[in-house]
Parts: structure tokens; C-alpha cells; sequence
């Protein structure tokens, strides 16, 4: 009686395992390449995904969008204010309107790009030497965003964070940054 009861147990705990296996989901993800030749040039260093779907890829030689399809190239442009004011950019983060703030490393600048335009407002930003000695490259910020509409935080690594409020522009009616 006891051989049976073993046996029974054995293979009740047998079909028990099975069945876990047979009904258990396959978690795993798969990823694909995605192969177009422009993208596959350039070194991504971060991807902000919009709120229509496009992919904003910061790079060591510019902004790139990408909608599945097309890929367009955002590069500072000489005596062009309204372009980016470097070439090799850490990250990108997205605000509530849409537009990215894009941190551009040489200079340790923030810009302000109006996705839909494609053109960019440079923020005036001024800190010490000995303040900025302390950041890790290529991150100068590591996160950026707004609140209430007209106040703009950046936080730097072991150096707290800045802050600055926006005023309208009397010519344009659109809020323009002083930190």
C-alpha cells in the first residue's frame, strides 16, 4: 500500500510539473535590428520616444528623429542661433508640449527644440568652473523638467540642481528661459 501511495505521489507531482510548463506564458523578448544605414552610423547614447510615435536618438554628431521611416539629422549651423549649440548631444527629455530639452555636451548648454519646427532656443546657462568640474562625462544633466509651467529644473550628478523661471516674450507671446 505504501509502494502505491509513493508511486501516486510521484506521479501526481510528475503531471503537476508538466502542467505548469504546458500553461506557463514565454516571457522572453526578441529583439530585431532595426537596419537602416543612416541610424547605423551614428553612436546612440539615448532614445526618447514622443507622444506620436517618433524617436528622438541623442548622438556624438547630432539629433536625429526617426518616424519608421525617415531619418532627419539636427546639427548646429554656423551663425544660426536657432540651431542646436552642439554637435554631440547626452540626452533629450520631453516635456509636456511635445518639444525636447537637448543637452549638448561641449558647452554643457541646454537647448529648448520645438519638434515641430525643428528649431531650437539656447538657454544663457552660467556656473562656476569649479561647479562643473565635478560632472560625469558625457552627462552634464541628468534629468530635466518643468513645473508649473514656468519653472525649469535640471539636476546635475553630486551638484544638486539648477533652476530658473520663464517670462513671456512680449514679441512672440511664447515663454522664454533665464537660469
Amino acid at each position: 500500500m505504501r509502494k502505491i501511495l509513493i508511486s501516486l505521489f510521484v506521479y501526481a507531482y510528475f503531471f503537476f510539473l508538466i502542467s505548469l510548463s504546458a500553461f506557463s506564458q514565454n516571457d522572453s523578448l526578441i529583439f530585431y535590428p532595426v537596419n537602416n544605414p543612416v541610424i547605423q552610423q551614428y553612436d546612440l547614447r539615448q532614445i526618447t520616444a514622443a507622444k506620436d510615435g517618433k524617436l528622438w536618438l541623442s548622438t556624438g554628431n547630432g539629433l536625429l528623429s526617426y518616424d519608421g521611416n525617415d531619418v532627419h539629422v539636427f546639427l548646429p549651423k554656423e551663425n544660426d542661433s536657432t540651431s542646436l549649440s552642439g554637435h554631440s548631444i547626452s540626452r533629450t527629455f520631453l516635456d509636456d508640449k511635445g518639444n525636447l530639452f537637448v543637452v549638448a555636451i561641449a558647452d554643457e548648454q541646454i537647448n529648448y527644440f520645438n519638434t515641430t519646427t525643428g528649431k531650437a532656443t539656447r538657454f544663457k546657462i552660467k556656473i562656476s568652473r569649479e561647479d562643473s568640474s565635478g560632472y560625469l562625462f558625457p552627462y552634464p544633466y541628468w534629468c530635466i523638467c518643468t513645473a508649473n509651467n514656468n519653472t525649469i529644473l535640471a539636476g546635475r550628478s553630486n551638484m544638486g540642481f539648477i533652476r530658473t523661471r520663464s517670462q513671456s516674450s512680449p514679441r512672440t507671446n511664447e515663454p522664454a528661459f533665464y537660469f
